[in-house]
């Protein structure tokens, strides 16, 4: 028995932006697809969601009247999956990255609409709603998260709970302050070294990003970092300087 269609609510101040989204997904996801809702603001939009049974919003984030969290903020957004559209924000799409939500950056490329559809419709029967971590990690004090994707689906883990993480291959293992503890992820080293490089994480080793808040020892004649745990990492020679440099 197929799916039924999935009910989508666009939010987009602009009529342009709004029209655009409606026609690439009439045009791609015809059968699949049924738009049930458009808002053009915060008010119309939290109205509009509280009436309306619905799968996925395309939420606008600078509007007149205030930004997508705001909708968020005051909506049940565990019932349904959500796509952010924004102009291009450093810190914005990083809190995306970190919390494994879909975005698209304005003015939306059609590849990459089709592609975060696509991959929001096949998860749809293995519901990820991410969107409590996205607006923790947007609050300035709040406990940084990090969603890691894993076989099974994905682990949510307290970026400070983070000793390192170890690359091997195409896959990376988070190692944690509790050794119990141990998670893989099938991206890669580098994926979450551009993540995490801005909250105190360091690349010591081809192999190794370090949490700094958990180093206890340097041995510099030997070239390695000791973490809290005892745990002794290899220093690259060509990362010493800019290591030491850290400490100055």
């Amino acid at each position: 028995m197929e799916n039924p269609k999935m009910k989508v609510i666009i939010v987009d101040d602009e009529i342009k932006a709004r029209q655009v989204l409606k026609k690439v997904l009439a045009m791609h996801f015809g059968n699949r697809i049924e738009i049930v809702g458009e808002a053009n603001g915060v008010e119309s939009a939290i109205a509009l969601i509280s009436n309306t049974k619905f799968d996925l919003l395309f939420l606008d984030i600078k509007m007149p009247d205030g930004s997508g969290f705001d909708v968020l903020s005051q909506v049940d957004s565990e019932i349904f999956e959500t796509i952010f559209t924004t102009a291009h924000d450093e810190y914005a799409i990083k809190a995306f990255q970190f919390a494994a939500v879909g975005y698209l950056l304005k003015p939306i490329d059609i590849e990459q609409l089709l592609k975060v559809t696509n991959k929001v419709m096949e998860s749809r029967n293995t519901k990820q709603n991410h969107i409590k971590v996205l607006i923790e990690n947007l609050r300035p004090n709040g406990h940084k998260k990090l969603v890691i994707p894993n076989n099974e689906g994905f682990h949510i883990a307290d970026i400070d709970e983070i000793l390192y993480l170890e690359g091997d291959i195409n896959y990376t293992k988070f190692h944690f302050i509790d050794e119990t503890r141990m998670q893989v992820s099938s991206k890669t080293l580098k994926d979450f070294q551009f993540f995490l490089e801005g909250e105190g994480f360091f690349r010591i080793h081809k192999s190794f990003l370090i949490n700094l808040k958990h180093i206890k020892d340097y041995k510099r004649l030997i070239g390695s970092v000791v973490m809290n745990t005892g745990k002794e990492l290899p220093l690259s020679r060509h990362r010493k300087q800019d290591f030491q440099t850290l400490f100055k």
